[in-house]
């Protein structure tokens, strides 16, 4: 299931790098909605698979140590092609210079996605 969504993402990333130069503003319109129900729906693919390795007992944490502000700036440079098509900035500070947690990185990134993505989405642009 994963294998069809990233061949149909990536050609998207793709055209949303070069859009200056091959796309109208309603293509690019249309791009930038593909990827978003795209990721979209990568995620819930995602849950999917992590609810029946649940169900089976197959479900497991790779548990490490990780630096907060890595795990944020690393979901802020995934998000930046979006956030640069509305000529938006987006940029994280922590109050504390190093902050450390012990879980899987792929759950808090997950969690960390959501709310850059509103930002994003109900931001204006320029």
């Amino acid at each position: 299931m994963k294998t069809p969504l990233t061949t149909m993402l990536a050609p998207a990333d793709v055209l949303a790098q070069n859009r200056e130069s091959n796309l109208t503003p309603s293509q690019l319109t249309r791009l930038q909605a593909m990827q978003r129900r795209g990721r979209r729906l990568n995620r819930l693919v995602e849950n999917r698979f992590d609810h029946a390795r649940i169900e089976t007992g197959g479900f497991r944490l790779d548990r490490r140590e990780h630096e907060v502000k890595r795990l944020i700036d690393d979901q802020i440079a995934g998000f930046n092609p979006i956030i640069a098509l509305k000529n938006q900035t987006l940029a994280a500070r922590m109050r504390e210079p190093e902050v450390w947690m012990d879980a899987d990185p792929d759950r808090p990134s997950r969690i960390i996605a959501n709310p850059l993505s509103n930002a994003s989405k109900y931001s204006p642009g320029g």
